[in-house]
């Protein structure tokens, strides 16, 4: 974007502080935005209004409403319909905790890599986006990431370059196969993809060996694979809701979990290797077509576990 010198006086008079850097400040950002200064005047307004709501804004410099818009740690929005306003967002380079709810955003901006000090971000209930670009995965800090309640149809790969994450909540979205970066997030402790379309969890879910907590309620899984077993300090494993119609032997093997649900699946028996489980203090079995004699069966073999059926 190229300014006459009248445009240029005009952001002179707009950003007067004196400060030659500040000037070059909003210039630089009028120009990233592809805005005129006086759409990127309005902009800034709106978004320094929405943070700072008992301000009159209208008394301020633009300069100082830039310079309070860079400092910002954490934003929380709600009811956001404008792109210019989203992009501006994604050049606030000092944010650490990032939410963006209940809006009309459709799609992330790939500038979002520029957040490289971001540890939360939260981007849910926002029913348009169906996508993410692949540079959150620049995003390194993280450490929860959260995007309930849209309507993503995958994740990028790149989210497995986010190994500090120890918590990932993609629940209610329209996803139907397991996104395969997720295997790749080593830090992983939580995992909540409850409510998708998953049809097949792949045996490269045995990498994620931090995971304490998985749940995969409300999806379209038949099977679990035997790799469900190499989850070392796994607690809750909640797979109700689904298609099961056999547990693997392997399951056994999380001789630390404390809770496991399989209600409202195919269920007619579980492996004896279920016996294994001596932590285990709930077992839901609710809703599937197991005899009376199997159930008892079961209990007999997990005396310390309350098993509802």
């Amino acid at each position: 974007m190229s300014l006459s010198q009248e445009e240029q006086e005009n952001v002179y008079r707009l950003l007067y502080s004196g400060q030659l850097d500040s000037i070059q400040l909003g210039l630089k950002l009028a120009k990233t935005l592809k805005l005129d200064i006086q759409s990127f005047q309005t902009v800034v307004k709106d978004l320094y209004k929405r943070i700072y709501p008992d301000k009159y804004v209208s008394k301020i410099p633009l300069v100082r409403q830039i310079n309070g818009l860079y400092q910002l740690k954490r934003m929380e929005m709600k009811d956001l319909n404008s792109p210019e306003i989203l992009l501006l967002i994604m050049h606030l380079t000092q944010l650490t905790r990032l939410e963006i709810s209940e809006s009309q955003v459709t799609s992330i901006p790939p500038q979002i890599n520029q957040l490289t000090q971001l540890e939360v971000l939260n981007i849910s209930f926002n029913k348009s986006l169906t996508s993410l670009p692949d540079e959150i995965g620049n995003l390194t800090q993280l450490y929860k990431l959260e995007f309930w309640h849209n309507n993503l149809i995958t994740l990028p790969e790149q989210i497995g370059n986010l190994k500090q994450v120890a918590l990932l909540n993609a629940t209610d979205n329209q996803m139907e196969e397991f996104p395969i970066g997720i295997t790749r997030m080593s830090g992983l402790e939580v995992l909540a993809l409850l409510q998708n379309k998953i049809r097949v969890l792949p045996p490269e879910i045995g990498d994620l060996t931090n995971v304490s907590s998985l749940y995969l309620a409300y999806n379209c899984l038949t099977t679990l694979p035997a790799e469900i077993g190499n989850l070392p300090i796994l607690l809750e494993l909640e797979v109700g809701r689904n298609n099961l119609i056999s547990i693997p032997a392997e399951i056994g093997n999380l001789t630390k979990l404390m809770s496991l649900g399989l209600s409202y699946n195919h269920l007619t028996s579980l492996p004896v290797e279920i016996r294994n489980l001596i932590n285990l203090k709930e077992l839901s079995l609710k809703g599937n077509p197991m005899r009376e004699e199997t159930v008892a069966e079961i209990r007999s073999w997990l005396p310390g576990c309350k098993v509802s059926f």
